[in-house]
């Protein structure tokens, strides 16, 4: 029996090894549970569009939470549809978009595809579902949005048809989805947007870390969106116009990933910062970062970072910033919505259940009015 659906995943930042994560070096990133990517699904029994019921329950978000008795009310059996002649038709409601999922376009596709791959794999190939996406982050921004989407449709849909799973099959529909969105995703997002603790990735192996150090991260959006699919290919034709320089690049950046994990378990500030900045230096040589980024990883620096750095794809996006204490932090933070950040978040590496709360909320200085964004 299909019933309603939720699923839940949350943003991330690639801390170190951006781009060269593709070419199979290592890669760290962090999650930022504090900032949510929300999915609610209904099995369609009719061509009736019930997107826009489905969004009145954000109001009350907590009603249709994983598990509730509300979300498990029973729709229908779709296995034995008394109506098979006419074929249902999904709807989404995301961003700015409303309507039949199958018309959305190129932008949703990674969504569509989401549906699919989760659909065939429950058992139940074909059947169609209204979905809503809720995201307390932007899209386009490095931010892992488009894997946490396509995480988040997937386990509700899981969670719709009562299918129990590991999390490493969940990983790999997630993975067959970001091909649609990203062409050759490395993998890194779809692992963090649904961990706990920061990841270590290198040639597909997932490696969770344990990480203590009195530290607070600066994430700031530059309200400019970047993409990650041609960030990735402008590389990628570099590479086969000068393989020696792009290698070297790669190398450098894969050594400073790899020691940058001793940095966090061992609590060196001083140190990761210095690498970020080195990092930095070497994307911005890659041809992938963006002048107003370049401007405030700079304002950073300036402000009292130990270091600073652009984060996923780039060509825009946002960049991060390492703030040894917390005052440290928001004064990097006011920097930074001065110097023209779009918006600018505060989590802390020293604590999770800090990081789920974040310091986002001590200061309401952030330009967002809408919290409806999914990745595209």
């Amino acid at each position: 029996m299909v019933h309603m659906g939720y699923g839940e995943t949350w943003a991330k930042v690639i801390l170190m090894g951006e781009h060269s994560v593709v070419y199979g070096y290592p890669a760290v990133a962090a999650p930022l549970l504090s900032l949510k990517m929300r999915a609610w699904v209904t099995p369609v029994a009719s061509m009736q569009n019930n997107a826009e019921s489905i969004y009145d329950t954000l109001k009350t978000p907590n009603r249709y939470a994983a598990g509730s008795r509300s979300s498990r009310t029973v729709i229908s059996d779709f296995r034995h549809s008394a109506d098979s002649s006419q074929k249902p038709c999904g709807t989404l409601k995301a961003l700015n978009y409303q309507g039949s999922l199958s018309d959305a376009g190129s932008r949703f596709g990674g969504l569509e595809r989401a549906v699919k791959v989760a659909t065939e794999f429950a058992g139940y190939p074909g059947l169609a579902f209204d979905v809503v996406t809720d995201s307390s982050f932007p899209a386009g921004r490095g931010m892992g949005s488009s894997a946490a989407s396509a995480g988040a449709v997937i386990r509700a849909i899981l969670d719709a048809c009562d299918v129990k799973t590991s999390e490493q099959q969940i990983l790999k529909l997630t993975n067959e989805a970001e091909i649609i969105t990203h062409g050759n995703p490395s993998g890194l997002d779809a692992a963090t947007t649904c961990s706990r603790d920061l990841v270590a990735f290198e040639s597909g192996d997932i490696e969770k870390m344990h990480v203590d150090m009195p530290a607070y991260l600066v994430i700031a959006d530059s309200g400019i969106a970047g993409s990650t699919r041609e960030a990735v290919g402008n590389v990628h034709q570099e590479d086969e116009r000068d393989h020696a320089h792009i290698k070297s690049v790669m190398d450098e950046l894969g050594e400073l990933a790899r020691a940058s994990e001793t940095d966090l378990e061992l609590g060196t500030v001083a140190m990761l910062g210095e690498r970020m900045n080195r990092a930095h230096g070497l994307l911005n040589e890659l041809n992938v970062s963006h002048p107003l980024v370049n401007h405030l990883v700079d304002a950073a620096r300036t402000a009292g970072a130990s270091g600073a750095k652009m984060t996923g794809g780039g060509l825009g996006g946002c960049l991060i910033a390492l703030a040894a204490d917390e005052q440290s932090a928001k004064n990097v933070k006011r920097t930074l919505l001065h110097e023209g950040a779009h918006e600018v978040w505060i989590h802390p590496l020293f604590d999770q259940d800090a990081n789920e709360k974040s310091l986002a909320g001590d200061e309401v200085e952030n330009r967002y009015d809408s919290r409806s964004f999914v990745a595209a």
